[in-house]
């Protein structure tokens, strides 16, 4: 994903426009989110999160963003792999499209889950009232 966001940054500077995004990522250790390498103060406009059946490739959502979900965020987009775990599924371990070796009745489509949280009105606005000295 960072591949793709930093190779469409640079064709869009290359043509001289702006790249329409500052993608931020959150940093575990100082448990604030980062872009290009410095400390972004408040939090994004939007959440982009993962979730995959694969055993291998569980991404480990840290306790203070699902606690920023529940506080500043909305659910604005779904992109649905599954509606629920599915089972008796059987994947290729290498398969970066997450294609089902056998049929599976709950897959949709391959590739995880993918939610699309945006900041909330009210997230907002905690966020300007925290922010103010």
């Amino acid at each position: 994903m960072q591949r793709l966001c930093d190779s469409e940054k640079l064709a869009r500077l290359k043509e001289g426009r702006l790249p329409g995004y500052d993608l931020w990522q959150y940093d575990r250790a100082s448990k604030r989110f980062v872009s290009e390498g410095e400390d972004k103060t408040g939090s994004p406009q939007f959440l982009i999160l993962q979730e995959s059946p694969l055993y291998f490739w569980k991404p480990i959502i840290p306790d203070e963003i699902r606690e920023l979900l529940g506080r500043q965020f909305v659910l604005d987009k779904e992109f649905l792999a599954y509606r629920q775990v599915p089972e008796r599924c059987v994947f290729n371990d290498l398969d970066a499209f997450y294609v089902p070796l056998s049929t599976c009745r709950d897959y949709l489509r391959p590739g995880p889950n993918i939610r699309v949280y945006k900041k909330s009105h009210e997230g907002s606005q905690q966020e300007e009232a925290t922010s103010t000295p």
